[in-house]
This record gives C-alpha cells, structure tokens and sequence, in this order.
C-alpha cells in the first residue's frame, strides 16, 4: 500500500532513485514516480497504491505551490476529512497528502502532531535545507534509514523496504550494507529481528512516534517524538461509561477507514476481535449502503477450527461469505514466493498462511479489513494474572523486551511479559507480517482495533475494567454483549492451519531444495538429526522438527534473496 524512498548528499542522479522501483513497484503497482532536487542533494521516489484521490494530480512525490517543499508518504491518515476542515489552506486535491503537507506549513514539525493514521514519512523543506522522516506512534507502517560508508561522499538513504535502500546504494557505486554479525542470533531467538534494529549494518529502523531531521549533508540535526492528543482520557468513570466510551471511539475508527471505499471487504476469522470489527462495518454498511463481503480461511476439514464460528458470524450478521482455501499444490514455489515479499528474515510459518490469504482475497478488493491489535490493545493473549506485575512469565525476560514501543505509555500495572507483548513482539512480529503480507502485494489492510485513539483510551483504563471479572479482553467482549456464551468465552484458537500436514503428505516435495546447502553457522543451530546436508534429512526428522526447520528455511531464503538481488543491481 505505497512505498516510497529517498537520498540525501551530494551529486545524486536520478537513476539511483529508479533503481529502487523493482523493491518498491510490489508496494504501489497504480504510478511510479521520482523527483530529483535542482541542486542534486535530494532525491524521491514514491510508488502509489491509489485510494483517496486516485487521479493523476495526487500522486507523490507531492510538491506545495512554491515547489519548496516536497513529501512522500506510506499509509493513510484517517482523520484527513476533520483536518481539511479545520485548515485554512488553498487545497487543491481530495488527498490525504496534502492535508500532511498543509498541516506541516501552517504548524511546522508540531503540526504532525495532528496526524492519526497509519503512515511513514519523508518530507523535503528546501526552505530550511532540512530532511523530516517521521513514523507514526502506534508504528504500522516501516521506515529505515541507511548510512553510506564512505567518508569522501556522505549520503543517506531513507524508505518503507531495506532492499529499496540497499538497490540505491548499490547503483550509487558504494558496497550495499552488509548482514551484521549478531543477526542470525538475534533472528533465531526471537523469530524474527528485534525492532530497535535491522539485519544489516548501518540501516536503523525509525521506531514508532518518532521525528527525525537531518540537513541536506546528510547530518542528524534533531531526534524528537511526536506528540498526538488522545480524544479520551480514562476520569473514573464506571465500568458502564467505560464500555460506551470504547464502543464510541471504535465505532468513530470503523467510520473513519470506511470513508469512500465502495464496496467493503472484511477478513472475518470467527475470532472475537474479527467478529467485533465485522459487526460493527455491518452495522454501518447498513445505514451507508455499502456493500459488504466477508472472507475467511478455510479449514483444512471443512467447518472446523475457527472456521465454524466465522459461519455463525456471518449468518448472525447477515453478511455474504466466502471461504478462502490455501491451496496445496505446488508447495514449494508458493512458499518461495512468499519468502520474496520479506526485506528481513521472518520466521513464523504464519507468515506464509496470511500471505497466501491475502493473495487470494486481494481479488476482492485493495482495501481489507481486519481484526489485528484487539489482544494488544484490550490483553487478549493468555490470563488475566498472566497481564499483572509479578507473574511467572515475567521471570528471566531480557530487559529490551519490556520497553515501551507502540503507541500510548503501558500503565505501571502491565507485567513485564506484557509489555513484551504490547510492544517488542507487536512491532518486531505482527506488524512486520502484516505489512510484509498485505502491502507487498498492493493491499491495504485496514485495522480499526490499532486506531491511535482508541488504543490510548485503552491504556488508560484500570486494570479492574480493562480485565473486568478477570476475563482477558472483557471490554471487546462486551461488544457482543448479546451473543451467545459459547462463541465469546471460548478458548482462543488462534490463525490455524496445519502446513506441515499438508507438506508432509507429498514428503516435503522441494523444501530441502529451498534451503540448498545451509551456511555452517546456521547449520549448528539446528537439532542434532538436522545437523547435515538437508538433502540427507529423513522426512520423519523434518516432521518432528518442521519448527525448526522453517525457521532456518526463513534465515536461508533472506540470504539467497539479498546476495541475488546484489548481483542483478550493476552500479
């Protein structure tokens, strides 16, 4: 959904700008467009998936009416209607990128502050010579930024995908940044990168809420935070208010992200937060005349799993629903391809499933709608006890991992397993699949759940309210009040579906050839009967640990790709 990149230094010349295109084109398949500064010491590339004003005169890289000032972005900012209003600018499209340009004219930096959506990005000032990157606080979308490593010639490098920044760099003639040497480790303890880094030296993530301003030297000048007002406020009211207060800014979310969609295209899981947010788009696409399909995964057995709730959803709602099946033919070729819309390795066999999901839905519609966030912003996952302070899953997390990422401070209250949850894992894992997954393949996945004021509201309520009846998620669940028990207060299933089974059935057909030849680090990793040649593996040992097994498929596919892709780019 967009993707966009830069360059900042000396003598830049438009082709190093068009040798990012290939990365990002996946990302914004409707324009690509560059822009190259007059004096050569700025640069822009903007690849547009369009939705709000698609026409020609809202594409980016998007120029105010003096041509001083020059923006791309990534994402949507969704409160853009209120903000038009209250503006006294001379607009002169229907796009949500110039209400982010008017807003930075009128206030400067602080009128970012405005801003709620999801969105990265980059922002040219020609006035003042300097660079703005800014990443949204709840952190959806991505944002990097790479160092040359060549003292005669500085240049920086900015933009939604590393393989975009690392292309730039190689056909400006330097050495694209090199896999750094803690990256395997990193990667195979958590599954996936740490959020506060990236797997290459000299390429740092612009992390949630964050404002960086750099001159056209390419030197760091500022590094702030931003600062968005939160609608509400927690002010002690009860349990009743609390719960209308919830249902007011999700319905206000949901209305928002359905602004100028036709036709309405819901991810529909049967779990309880895909259930909310279809509900709720149901309920307002009756009194807008929007019309309204919803999709889900189809079981591997029909009507099992979360499959047989998602029925129910649909018939209680009235909604049009089609089963979405991942096929199981060419296994190989599916998950290689899958594998190629990752900049960094992520090694959760989950990954492949939702891509897949979105691939088939993606005829559907450009714009999806999801349930993703509900059990990091109301503590979904695990036990109520499992959310408070000095509970067993607290023992033995590193420090980096109870950091505040995402969105509003966590309250005191949240264990240390939480905010690992909320934050390190939210960010590193289930942002990083879902932005891989949908806007990879020129899909918008829109989440009302992440909505920045709804998840600062939340962080706001006692935990008495917040865990109500020491139920996890009680508020959420009280969205569907009227439902029956068996479908609320059922055990949590979970994105279910068994790969391995499916795999194993033709006896890993082109998996070992996948993985090739595994470099001898990685190699030592893996169990004892996995310690050789994958070509020697016996389909029982690749059963037992399939796991393992993916997650070191995951680290070789990122090398493979990123030593393949260096040798195409010619400087």
């Amino acid at each position: 959904m967009c993707g966009f990149a830069g360059l900042i230094g000396r003598a830049l010349q438009e082709r190093f700008l068009q040798a990012s295109f290939a990365q990002l084109a996946r990302r914004g398949p409707d324009s690509q467009r560059s822009w190259v500064a007059a004096d050569q010491r700025a640069g822009l590339v903007h690849a547009r998936l369009a939705i709000v004003d698609p026409f020609a005169h809202a594409s980016q890289p998007f120029a105010d009416a003096s041509g001083q000032v020059h923006l791309c972005f990534n994402g949507e900012i969704y409160n853009y209607v209120e903000l038009r209003a209250s503006l006294a600018y001379p607009f002169q499209t229907q796009s949500d990128t110039e209400v982010i340009l008017a807003c930075y004219l009128t206030h400067g930096v602080a009128g970012l502050n405005l801003l709620k959506g999801m969105f990265s990005l980059a922002l040219v000032d020609a006035r003042s010579e300097t660079l703005i990157l800014v990443r949204d606080s709840i952190g959806k979308k991505p944002l990097f930024v790479g160092r040359s490593q060549r003292a005669e010639q500085r240049l920086l490098s900015f933009g939604s995908t590393i393989l975009a920044l690392r292309a730039m760099q190689h056909a400006a003639s330097f050495q694209p940044a090199a896999v750094r040497e803690e990256a395997l480790h990193d990667y195979w303890q958590h599954s996936h990168l740490p959020p506060t880094q990236t797997a290459f030296v000299d390429i740092e993530p612009v992390l949630p809420g964050e404002v960086w301003q750099f001159d056209l030297n390419g030197r760091l000048l500022h590094k702030g935070k931003l600062e968005p007002i939160a609608l509400l406020q927690y002010g002690g009211e009860d349990l009743i208010q609390t719960q209308r207060n919830v249902h007011t800014l999700l319905t206000r979310a949901v209305e928002q992200r359905m602004r100028g969609v036709e036709h309405i295209t819901t991810l529909l899981s049967g779990g309880i937060d895909s259930t909310v947010v279809s509900a709720m788009l149901a309920e307002r696409a009756k009194l807008t005349g929007q019309p309204i399909h919803a999709l889900t995964l189809a079981a591997l057995i029909p009507n099992t799993n979360d499959e047989r709730y998602a029925r129910y959803a649909a018939r209680r709602e009235q909604l049009t629903m089609t089963r979405l099946p991942i096929r199981s033919d060419h296994l190989a070729e599916r998950v290689a391809r899958s594998f190629e819309l990752q900049d960094e390795p992520l090694g959760f066999i989950s990954f492949y499933m939702l891509s897949e999901l979105v691939r088939e839905a993606r005829q559907y519609g450009k714009i999806l709608y999801s349930g993703d966030g509900g059990d990091e912003g109301f503590l979904g996952y695990g036990s109520a006890q499992d959310w408070q302070r000095n509970n067993p899953r607290d023992s033995g997390l590193a420090p980096v991992l109870t950091a505040d990422l995402v969105g509003a401070p966590l309250p005191n209250w949240i264990s240390d397993w939480g905010r690992q949850m909320c934050g390190f894992s939210l960010l590193g894992h289930g942002f990083t699949k879902t932005d891989r997954a949908s806007a990879e393949q020129g899909v918008e996945l829109r989440s009302p759940l992440l909505d920045w004021d709804l998840i600062a509201y939340a962080r706001s309520i006692p935990v008495a309210q917040l865990l109500a009846d020491a139920i996890p998620k009680a508020l959420l669940k009280r969205e569907l009040h009227d439902w029956p028990q068996w479908f609320v207060q059922r055990k949590k299933l979970g994105f279910s579906y068994n790969l391995r089974w499916r795999w194993a059935m033709n006896g890993f057909r082109g998996f070992r050839e996948l993985l090739g030849e595994p470099e001898p680090d990685l190699l030592a990793l893996l169990p004892p009967e996995l310690r050789r040649s994958p070509r020697h593996w016996r389909s029982i040992d690749l059963f037992r640990q399939f796991p393992v097994a993916w997650k070191a498929l995951g680290w070789q596919q990122f090398r493979d790709r990123t030593r393949r892709l260096d040798t195409e780019i010619a400087p």
